[in-house]
């Protein structure tokens, strides 16, 4: 398969060119929104999930490509089975709070390369990179927040077919984790950090473009995003003698961990690029 595909990369190169070839700056821009689900041990919590996002890069004659995206957004979530982080019930004298909010960012380096290219398009690219991951988890009247940190290799393949002035896009990437840890904190003695050992994540795109002049596009993707997390190590943490949040209880000490958790994101983005 592999001596497939550079045949069919050096037929274009000979067929075409080098400096034929699709090749220069690339960007687009967008917002994105999604069903958002965390599920750690029994407790879930679901949102309506808004975004950010850009990404860019340059792909060079030879057809090695270097880019990157970034996103970032939050959203009000509703919770329900208890809280995300096993033992911070015990910080408050509140019932289990049924809402709370997340944060969400992620950062994706990509390096690759272009296998199959014509002057309009790239049918096949395959890549690696680097995955940042960061999932902020809080709950309302809870002194402690959460912040889930994951770095990943991606093993990437994507592409785009242009006919005319519509395009065909898509993206499937399976992510290997390179490290995962929770970070505590809040009205606590002292911040903690967890490793978590063990987990992936899947990524797959699909949408279209709609080519409005020589130089800009619209584009439509769906979105899928899976993680799966095993549970951290566990700790014992402190709150703080002179708490401000309502109904937490000052000076008092309880043993907390992360639990096996996974998370689907499934939604659209919208927006233009060039």
């Amino acid at each position: 398969m592999k001596k497939i595909l550079i045949f069919l990369s050096l037929c274009m190169i000979a067929l075409y060119g080098n400096d034929t070839l699709k090749h220069g700056w690339f960007g687009r821009a967008g917002i994105g929104i999604a069903d958002l689900v965390h599920q750690a041990g029994q407790s879930r919590s679901q949102s309506v999930f808004a975004s950010l996002y850009i990404d860019g890069g340059y792909t060079f004659t030879n057809q090695m490509e270097l880019g990157y995206d970034v996103q970032i957004g939050s959203s009000p979530n509703k919770l329900s089975n208890g809280l995300p982080l096993v033992g911070i019930q015990s910080f408050t004298d509140l019932p289990t709070p049924k809402g709370g909010g997340n944060i969400v960012s992620d950062m994706i380096i990509h390096i690759g390369y272009n296998l199959i290219s014509s002057p309009k398009d790239h049918p096949l690219y395959l890549g690696t990179g680097l995955v940042i991951n960061n999932f902020a988890i809080g709950a309302v009247n809870i002194p402690v927040t959460a912040i889930v940190v994951n770095t990943y290799l991606p093993l990437e393949i994507k592409g785009n077919l242009i006919k005319g002035k519509w395009g065909l896009e898509y993206l499937a990437s399976y992510d290997l984790q390179l490290q995962s840890a929770i970070g505590i904190q809040g009205e606590i003695q002292e911040t903690k950090q967890l490793p978590i050992n063990g987990g992936y994540a899947l990524r797959a795109n699909l949408g279209f473009t709609y080519q409005l002049s020589q130089k800009y596009f619209f584009f439509a993707t769906m979105i899928f995003r899976y993680a799966n997390l095993n549970a951290s190590q566990k700790t014992t943490i402190t709150t703080i003698a002179d708490t401000v949040m309502p109904g937490a209880k000052p000076n008092t000490s309880n043993e907390v961990y992360y639990p096996k958790s996974h998370t689907t994101y499934i939604g659209m983005r919208f927006g233009f690029g060039f």
